[in-house]
C-alpha cells in the first residue's frame, strides 16, 4: 500500500469512526442505553458491525465515547463564546443559553453524564472511577472559560461585591449550578412553561452571582446586547 493509500485509509477510518459516534448519540437520545444495540448503530452508520467492534472494544467503550464528545462539544461551545467580541455577563448568557440548548439536543446523555459523576465520586469500581476521571479532566477547560469570563465581569464593574481573587468562586458555583440545570431540563422541557423557566433559572443563578436582586429589565436588555 502506498503513503497516499494509506493516508487515505486512516481518512476513512476516522470518517467511520465520527458517523458511528454521531448516530450512537443520536439513537441514545432517542432511546435506554439497553434498547439501543450495535446492529443499529452500523445499519446507520452505513457500516460493517465488525467496523463499529474495530473502533471500540465493547458497547461499553462506544457509550464511553460518545459521553466524552457531548463533555467536548460543551467545552467548544463555551471556548467559541469566549472569543466573541461582547461583556463577561453577556458572555455568561450567552453560554447559559447555549448549554441549554444542548441540554435538550442531547437530554439523556447529560443525565448519564451526571450520573456516572455521581457514580464516579463514591463507588469503589476502578472503571467507574477512571470514567469519572476522565469527564472531570474533559470539563476542566470549562472551568478555566468560566474564570476567565467572571474575570471580565469583575472588570467589567459586574461583581462589585467580590474581593480581591473572588471571582474564582463563580466557576464551581455555575459549574454546580449547571447539573441542576442539567436535570430541571430533562423534566420539563415539554412544559409550555419551559421558556419561563429558563429565564426564571437565570435569574436564581445571577442572584447568586450578583448577590443582589436582579430586574427582570436588567435581564433583558443584557440578553439583546450581544
Amino acid at each position: 500500500m502506498g503513503a497516499y493509500d494509506r493516508k487515505e485509509a486512516t481518512v476513512n477510518e476516522t470518517d467511520s469512526k465520527l458517523r458511528i459516534i454521531q448516530v450512537g448519540r443520536e439513537l441514545l437520545n432517542a432511546k435506554d442505553y439497553h434498547e439501543t444495540v450495535i446492529d443499529e448503530i452500523a445499519t446507520r452508520a452505513g457500516v460493517a458491525k465488525g467496523t463499529v467492534f474495530f473502533h471500540f472494544k465493547s458497547k461499553e467503550n462506544l457509550f464511553r465515547e460518545i459521553l466524552f464528545s457531548v463533555v467536548d462539544d460543551i467545552v467548544t461551545m463555551m471556548r467559541r463564546v469566549n472569543e466573541m467580541h461582547a461583556g463577561g455577563l453577556q458572555k455568561l448568557r450567552q453560554v447559559y443559553d447555549e448549554y441549554i440548548d444542548l441540554c435538550v439536543k442531547n437530554q439523556h446523555l447529560i443525565i448519564s453524564i451526571q450520573r456516572e459523576l455521581a457514580r464516579g465520586s463514591s463507588s469503589d469500581s476502578g472503571e467507574v472511577t477512571a470514567l469519572h476521571r476522565e469527564i472531570l479532566n474533559r470539563f476542566a477547560p470549562a472551568g478555566e472559560v468560566l474564570r476567565e469570563i467572571a474575570a471580565q465581569m469583575k472588570t467589567d464593574g459586574v461583581l462589585k461585591e467580590y474581593g480581591a481573587g473572588g471571582e474564582a468562586l463563580i466557576s464551581p458555583m455555575v459549574m454546580t449550578f449547571a447539573g441542576a440545570v442539567g436535570s430541571m431540563v430533562h423534566l420539563y422541557r415539554s412544559s409550555p412553561d419551559f421558556a419561563r423557566l429558563r429565564d426564571l433559572l437565570w435569574g436564581i443563578l445571577m442572584h447568586g452571582i450578583l448577590r443582589e436582586n436582579v430586574s427582570q429589565t436588567i435581564l433583558e436588555t443584557e440578553r439583546t446586547q450581544l
